[in-house]
């Protein structure tokens, strides 16, 4: 049990990310608390119309907010206890009542989670609905990119980790040799000149172009 313990106290710090606030925002905040912001859904090729149409689903979608909303804080509470459980741990790892109560809140914590996953999942199944399924699938693809710091035009081709690292650190590359008045390594602007002729890329900062302005105007109508 001691042993048991002890490895979850050393990986509590990777697990205590609080989940989204969802009882006081309004659906735009809901949306960028799932990573949906304006640029992703105008690389994605969704039109202001059609995000208004989103959000209106969303707000009508009452069932779906409420299962968030439980499991928004059910996720905040548990993490709650794992990081006092931590503590109490931490303070006499001897004891076993600690240990038991540490290995408790880490197993409540993994059910928070996949109860949160789960209505997460719904929630998103909400905002994709009133969408094509070429649009729908083109966020989609955005999202598994929103980690990496790079434009979301890039992100509307789905790529390994490694690669969003070798993206990522080429328009680095390009960026710290501009504010140097430098030229960059010319394998880095091969490279990045290559990610931009792909005709995915290319519509997708069209789309930006087209539809961000717009965009960004209904997000902000809509912030608390």
């Amino acid at each position: 049990m001691r042993h048991a313990g002890a490895l979850i106290a050393m990986t509590v710090l990777v697990q205590t990310s609080s989940a989204a606030a969802w009882l006081t925002t309004t659906s735009a905040e809901r949306l960028l608390a799932l990573g949906i912001g304006p640029e992703r859904l105008a690389a994605a090729g969704i039109s202001p119309s059609q995000l208004e149409l989103q959000i209106e689903t969303i707000e009508l979608e009452m069932q779906a907010r409420v299962a968030m909303d439980t499991a928004s804080m059910t996720l905040d509470l548990a993490l709650q206890e794992l990081s006092e459980a931590r503590e109490d741990y931490l303070r006499d790892p001897t004891d076993p009542s600690a240990a038991l109560r540490l290995e408790s809140a880490a197993q409540e914590v993994a059910a928070a989670r996949a109860a949160f996953g789960a209505a997460r999942d719904r929630i998103m199944e909400v905002v994709l609905a009133p969408l094509a399924q070429n649009h729908s699938e083109r966020l989609l693809t955005c999202l598994q990119g929103r980690d990496c710091r790079c434009p979301a035009p890039y992100a509307v081709i789905r790529r390994s980790d490694a690669e969003w690292r070798a993206l990522e650190r080429g328009l680095t590359a390009i960026a710290r040799a501009d504010r140097r008045g430098e030229e960059a390594d010319a394998s880095v602007i091969e490279f990045i000149e290559g990610c931009l002729a792909d005709s995915e890329v290319t519509q997708a900062r069209l789309d930006v172009q087209r539809h961000l302005a717009g965009l960004t105007q209904i997000f902000e109508n809509n912030s608390g």
